[in-house]
């Protein structure tokens, strides 16, 4: 059976072969005409032969009609489907045309009708997805990736269509449409569960052994505006939300009140007002605190369990991009916070008052030392170059801070316990290392909470470790 198709697809290439040509800029004697560019004839007639000739135009020719179609037992079809030719989309219902877009610039791949047959979607470039609306033939460009998509499905579910989209780096992206649901951070919950927090306050719960199956989901967007900040617990117990309003809240996750009443689950919520605009927010890893960066470069630092305000760090000029909880085998709640110009790590037991004494974005107060004095480490980064050698340098000072104290750093639980900030008034803040300014920093953490690797905007790798254990 093999060989017989091998042999059918020879005789149909030479068939081809033999009687494919160009005339006029048109492909003829094929059942439909495709009107060639310029750039598709330059690039035939590179062939001398009338074979090579005919195997360049194979190249150029689509390799099948897109298409997708809802069928019916007794009522007409709807066709969606692609013109090569036209370079567009046309939607019939039955043999009646009911919409036809305009020329769509670029190579269509991946063409489907939505389950509820109001949207048809396509990729394009094997990079932007489109919709179609199938009232009126109108094209909304729903994302754009920067690498290939490798696989992208459109699905209805409760009453909403929604896009899975798979990016060759194996990230998934999801958008739910119809209703303005916009995912803003999904979570793995036990490698059993994704909770998905979606932009409007909606949190749904999907079983991955199901096929991913909304098994419930819970409607919290009459206390919410839009999110803009969301973190799920070390333990998976606490979802703290950020939202537009400067609010902060906490919500207690009992997995079982997903498969009860959402007003069963309203009770279990704490909610924190600020004056200032919230960016970011961690959650410690033994779930006792949740620290707050704000706009401003303020942190607050929230306990949990008598729900209020018991600390705000003042230091930072610039807002806060990330902030890290170090983990549970450190006895000590210490804090790293991250802006685009500078990296800090605290020592949150140590803050004596909550009293205002920060630095002007314009410039340093004097009632701050500034990094050219001895109360700080001084790491200044040029741009473009490797820190490596400030990060001796800081090594160098803690080892000799570490001598001078007639101890050895021999447990990362021990270095913590007994670090304190140089300058007295100031204890609380352990280390600072000023950065090269970049627009979207990022640092990534070693679960020991030693090791802290950033990337500058010149693509120069930097990476501190804080502690040399090879010294007793």
């Amino acid at each position: 059976m093999e060989k017989l198709h091998k042999d059918i697809l020879s005789r149909l290439r030479k068939k081809i072969i033999d009687d494919l040509d160009v005339d006029n800029d048109i492909i003829q004697p094929l059942r439909n005409e495709y009107i060639l560019t310029e750039d598709h004839i330059r690039k035939i007639y590179i062939g001398v032969s009338k074979e090579e000739r005919a195997g360049k135009l194979l190249d150029i020719l689509p390799l099948k009609c897109l298409f997708d179609a809802i069928v019916s037992d007794d009522e007409k079809d709807i066709i969606v489907k692609e013109n090569y030719s036209e370079k567009n989309i046309t939607v019939l219902y039955g043999e009646d045309v009911i919409t036809e877009t305009g020329v769509i610039k670029g190579i269509i791949s991946n063409l489907q009708l939505s389950p509820d047959a109001n949207t048809a979607m396509y990729v394009l470039d094997n990079k932007i997805i489109e919709l179609i609306s199938l009232k009126n033939g109108v094209i909304f460009k729903i994302f754009e990736e920067d690498k290939p998509i490798q696989f992208a499905k459109i699905i209805h579910r409760f009453n909403y269509n929604t896009i899975l989209c798979k990016e060759e780096n194996d990230d998934l992206k999801v958008c739910i449409l119809n209703s303005k649901k916009i995912i803003h951070n999904t979570y793995v919950i036990d490698d059993e569960y994704i909770m998905i927090v979606m932009q409007n306050g909606i949190i749904a719960l999907l079983c991955i052994r199901m096929n991913w199956r909304l098994i419930s989901q819970i409607d919290l967007s009459n206390l919410f505006s839009s999110i803009t900040f969301s973190c799920l617990s070390c333990n998976q117990k606490y979802l703290a939300i950020l939202n537009e309003l400067h609010h902060l809240i906490l919500l207690y996750i009992n997995y079982g009140n997903f498969y009860g009443s959402t007003t069963e689950t309203e009770q279990f919520y704490h909610t924190y007002s600020f004056p200032q605009k919230a960016i970011c927010c961690d959650i410690s890893k033994n779930e006792r605190y949740i620290a707050v960066g704000f706009e401003s470069g303020q942190i607050s630092i929230i306990d949990i369990q008598k729900w209020m305000e018991i600390n705000r760090l003042f230091f930072h000029a610039s807002p806060i991009i990330q902030l890290y909880w170090a983990p549970v085998t450190i006895n000590v709640p210490i804090l790293l916070s991250l802006t685009n110009d500078e990296l800090i790590w605290w020592n949150v037991a140590l803050t004596k008052t909550t009293k205002k004494n920060t630095r002007s974005r314009m410039g340093r107060s004097t009632s701050v030392p500034s990094f050219s004095s001895n109360s700080f480490w001084d790491l200044q980064v040029p741009n473009s170059r490797s820190i490596d050698a400030g990060v001796s340098e800081i090594q160098d000072e803690m080892i000799s801070s570490t001598s001078n104290s007639n101890y050895t750093v021999n447990s990362v639980n021990r270095y913590w316990e007994n670090k304190k900030g140089k300058n007295p008034e100031r204890p609380e803040l352990l280390t600072v290392v000023a950065l090269p300014s970049s627009r979207d920093p990022k640092v990534c953490i070693s679960p020991d909470f030693t090791k802290f690797v950033m990337v500058d905007m010149y693509g120069s790798v930097n990476t501190f470790k804080l502690i040399d254990e090879s010294i007793n």
